[in-house]
């Protein structure tokens, strides 16, 4: 059975490429340009992960991380913020709201062959202990958290 993702930005140019790059490895890949019909969606649909936009309008990543975290449904699926914005303090809010990994734009095709390893790893992984960043060593946002771990 494919994995299903779910991606959430409101730049129809980062749902072409992620989708572009995920469906090519047999992922199911549900875009969405509206964060608050994603918010809808998590609570209706299963996922096997979600990647999440940072700065949106109307709901923002931080703010959907937090709902699909309080989501029966997906409560405990990894999460990826894709975000242009790659300070420690986005980095440390994001991992507040809950996310898994953080990802930093611009995101380009070849570079993305460098983080398919740990995303592809974190969305195969359906339950047991996943890090809450996997970063060797962790990175400043993390590391103020004791590389804190969560639950998948």
């Amino acid at each position: 059975m494919a994995l299903k993702i779910l991606v959430v930005d409101d730049e129809q140019d980062i749902l072409k490429l992620v989708k572009g790059l995920l469906e090519p490895l047999g992922v199911e890949v549900l875009g969405l340009a509206d964060s608050r019909e994603a918010a809808q969606r998590v609570n209706k649909e299963k996922f096997d992960g979600v990647f999440l936009d940072s700065r949106m309008p109307y709901l923002d990543g931080f703010g959907l991380a937090k709902s699909i975290r309080g989501s029966p449904l997906n409560g405990k699926v990894p999460i990826v913020m894709l975000s242009g914005a790659n300070d420690v303090e986005t980095m440390r809010k994001g991992f507040q709201a809950g996310i898994t990994f953080f990802l930093s734009k611009p995101i380009t095709s070849s570079g993305w062959r460098d983080y398919s390893g740990p995303c592809g790893a974190l969305f195969s992984m359906r339950s047991g202990v996943t890090p809450a960043c996997p970063c060797a060593p962790p990175c400043p946002a993390c590391s103020e958290t004791n590389g804190s771990i969560r639950t998948a």
